[in-house]
């Protein structure tokens, strides 16, 4: 008999508890939305926009004429990798 039911809940692709869930109120199993996930790349591709704000932050005198120029793009390439971090958390940015 386990290896029935062993059999079936392998057959139905969900979790045990998925498939009790399923069987015991006769429908869906309510199921977490799937988090997508941060691959290196990624990582890697934000971790390096985010050292060369900081490095071109450290490196901008206080008294250089293009100061809010360099501040604003700073803010913008922030605000796009907050964006998509907020977005991978599965939130609103």
């Amino acid at each position: 008999m386990r290896d029935e039911f062993a059999a079936r809940v392998r057959n139905s692709g969900l979790s045990v508890n998925g498939f009790i869930t399923r069987a015991v109120f006769a429908g869906e199993a309510p199921r977490a939305r799937p988090k997508p996930r941060l691959d290196g790349a990624t990582a890697a591709t934000l971790l390096a926009q985010a050292a060369a704000i900081a490095d071109r932050l450290a490196a901008m005198p206080d008294d250089t004429p293009t100061r809010e120029e360099t501040l604003r793009a700073c803010r913008e390439e922030l605000l796009l990798i907050r964006t998509f971090l907020m977005q991978l958390a599965g939130r609103e940015p």
